[in-house]
């Protein structure tokens, strides 16, 4: 048997419990809907805005920004309530990323835990897979360049999780064998397992 070499993680709702960030995030729009659209109801603007970011979370051709993407989702949502505002909708996109990332950190126990691994001689990698800029900035407002030894977007890589390649490049990237190393996540179907 192997000796373990390497421990990658997930990162959203593994090491960091995206859904609570985003909840955060969302009842800041809420609030900027009660003061500039009080005619509509936020929290069905925000479901709406959910429903449409679930189909396409940014353009699946790449020919428009993650962020006034999503600000067009907005946009849409906001219709439904005869609110023809693109202005509002890019505000509240940015208030939604605002108050999102400042509540993106690590959840209780993660860096001790990740320094207790480093401690016993082992690399610790993060695999995301995401839009490069959305996961780029999730990164940076938890510092996780400060505690990892390997960093993967997958949306900077040709194939993201659950895929191969994305493991041995980081298997590469942290000086050990694939069978020396595990991944750590909260879904099978994205993290790991290939259909």
């Amino acid at each position: 048997m192997a000796r373990l070499g390497a421990v990658f993680f997930d990162l959203d709702d593994t090491l960091v419990l995206t859904h609570a960030a985003t909840k955060i995030a969302n009842d800041a729009v809420k609030a900027v809907l009660a003061n500039r659209a009080p005619s509509s109801n936020a929290d069905e603007v925000v479901s709406a805005f959910l429903e449409g970011f679930s189909s396409s979370p940014w353009d699946p051709v790449g020919q428009v920004d993650v962020t006034e993407w999503r600000a067009r989702i907005w946009h849409v949502a906001l219709q439904k309530w005869s609110v023809q505002d693109i202005e509002l909708a890019r505000d509240l996109q940015a208030c939604f990323d605002r108050e999102r990332m400042l509540a993106f950190q690590w959840a209780e126990g993660v860096e001790a835990l990740v320094r207790e691994l480093q401690n016993q001689g082992l690399k610790v990698g993060l695999i995301t897979n995401g839009h490069t800029v959305v996961q780029r900035a999730k990164l940076e407002a938890c510092k996780a360049q400060e505690l990892f030894n390997v960093i993967l977007v997958g949306g900077e890589e040709p194939r993201e999780k659950p895929y191969k390649e994305i493991f041995l490049k980081a298997c590469e990237l942290a000086g050990c064998d694939p069978r020396e190393s595990v991944m750590v996540g909260d879904n099978l179907s994205t993290d790991i397992q290939v259909v």
